[in-house]
């Protein structure tokens, strides 16, 4: 009976759209899809926009213009966005002090038209060898044409099973980073990754450290573009992504930084991850292997998906059979999937209902439903987990992936959500601030958050808010059926976040006068 229950109270929350797929889902798409923002930056895209191939590129192969967004369409696609995270939506954002986010860092108006170009690039795979990617690149255009003079943003996407769901299709996560960064004097490049467009090779998934080249390789890429439209993009190099782009993002931000050594034109101007895995063999396991808040939705629904594909990378990456890592139930259903054709909401349906009908995922009575993510795992690696036992190869290949121990050059902002049950941002034990308090936030679910460990290490290493500061968001929002929740989700922190990244990577505020969480 409680397997009947537990499936009927889950499927109607997959209808919203799966959280891993769409962490950036937002109001934005009613813009985006309503014609409105197909071409309307004033100048057409008549004669089918022909793919154009440089081959006298380093990096750059081929790109096509693929639409045109006026500035008034940005700015309704930021109006919409201000409006989610307000007191009229019922999920106003409070910053930690009390004040409302919107105050003074919600979306501004933005100052140009943007035209989005689909582009290949060389880059490299796992192990190193020439491959073929694909991305998106916006360009700012103003009335006399491209005049791009501060910069890139690079932003590195959230998790998708679906191949065909990533920037340069257009994605929904794609349409909330040009909502938040786009229309300004920055070039926007995001890209595809490994597995994704054009690239049909098995995805790295939340494995930073393989994903960077990706992004080492639009940005040089994306500078090349921009010579061959007589646009003059600037030295400086702004990193952020959410989710697994955000432990993608800061793997680059790293990256960068030791490129920068011996080529000065790579050194990371800011850097701003968002809810990202940056501790994945300590925080993100662990986080697996324990006892789930009850009642989660957005946990419950999509644990099953990330804990699949982590499973399915650390098998291709480490040769192992996907059986020594994941239940062989939910092994068998991962064939196809990671990533494949399927839309997320699917893959997310079908991982459940193996995990809730053969895995015991479920247990407790209505109304409390816990969710048990280790009973999905294989007993070998919840000890190995337990006792973080680098013999284990995942294990090891996670812990190569980790990145709490290093230092930025670049002013480093990282943001998420104190109570985020998916990616665990802060511990248990972080006190929250009385403002949270009052609007009946609640405490971070697990013993480790990925952000805390970052932050402390850094600042044992004597780096002070000036280099590195954190933020993360509580509260209560409105769930998929309009009831509130007593606790924010992963999902919802997007908005914020990026509102505060932009804000950053603007400069009008240095780091420390930022708005932040005090230190642990």
């Amino acid at each position: 009976m409680l397997k009947i229950l537990s499936i009927s109270l889950v499927f109607g929350f997959v209808a919203c759209g799966q959280v891993c797929a769409q962490e950036a889902g937002g109001p934005w798409m009613r813009v985006y899809q309503s014609g409105l923002g197909s071409n309307d930056a004033g100048y057409s895209l008549k004669g089918a926009n022909p793919k154009k191939c440089y081959p006298k590129a380093k990096v750059l192969l081929c790109s096509q213009l693929v639409q045109t967004l006026s500035a008034d369409t940005i700015k309704s696609a930021r109006l919409l966005a201000n409006l989610s995270v307000s007191s009229l939506s019922g999920n106003e954002v409070l910053l930690p002090d009390g004040s409302s986010l919107l105050d003074e860092y919600g979306f501004g108006d933005p100052s140009s038209a943007a035209a989005l170009y689909t582009i290949t690039y060389r880059s490299t795979t796992i192990k190193g060898k020439p491959t073929k990617l694909s991305g998106l690149v916006v360009m700012p255009y103003t009335i006399q044409g491209s005049d791009a003079s501060d910069g890139i943003v690079v932003y590195m996407h959230g998790t998708t099973a679906q191949r065909s769901n990533a920037p340069s299709d257009r994605s929904e996560e794609t349409y909330g980073a040009v909502t938040a960064f786009a229309g300004e004097k920055w070039a926007v490049a995001m890209p595809d990754y490994l597995g994704y467009g054009v690239n049909k090779q098995p995805h790295p998934y939340a494995l930073g450290k393989l994903n960077a080249p990706s992004g080492i390789g639009i940005i040089k890429a994306t500078r090349e573009l921009s010579t061959y439209l007589h646009a003059d993009l600037g030295k400086a190099i702004y990193v952020t992504g959410y989710s697994e782009g955000g432990g993608n993002s800061f793997w680059l931000g790293r990256a960068l930084g030791e490129l920068a050594s011996t080529d000065s034109s790579l050194q990371p101007t800011g850097i701003a991850p968002m809810s990202g895995p940056y501790d994945l063999s300590g925080a993100t396991a662990k986080s697996f292997v324990v006892a789930q808040p009850a009642n989660e939705e957005e946990n419950i629904v999509v644990k099953p998906t990330l804990l699949a594909f982590a499973g399915v990378a650390a098998a291709q990456v480490t040769k192992q059979p996907l059986t020594s890592l994941l239940q062989e139930a939910l092994a068998d259903q991962t064939v196809g999937l990671f990533p494949g054709p399927y839309a997320d909401d699917d893959v997310g349906i079908r991982l459940l209902t193996t995990a809730v009908n053969d895995l015991d995922y479920l247990q407790g009575n209505l109304p409390k439903i816990v969710p048990h993510p280790e009973n999905l795992l294989q007993q070998s690696l919840v000890e190995a987990i337990l006792t973080q036992d680098m013999t284990n190869p995942a294990m090891n290949l996670w812990a190569q992936n980790d990145n709490v121990v290093w230092t930025p050059a670049a002013p480093t902002y990282m943001l998420g959500v104190i109570q985020d049950p998916l990616v665990p941002f802060a511990a248990a034990t972080y006190p929250l601030p009385q403002a949270y308090i009052a609007i009946k936030g609640q405490p971070a679910p697990f013993a480790q958050g990925n952000t805390q460990n970052v932050l402390q290490s850094m600042r044992s290493r004597g780096l002070g808010n000036d280099q590195v500061a954190w933020l993360g968001f509580n509260g209560v929002v409105k769930n998929s059926i309009g009831l509130n929740e007593t606790t924010m989700t992963h999902s919802a922190g997007f908005v914020p976040c990026t509102m505060l990244a932009a804000k950053f990577f603007k400069g009008e505020k240095a780091l420390k006068d930022m708005p932040q969480l005090a230190d642990p």
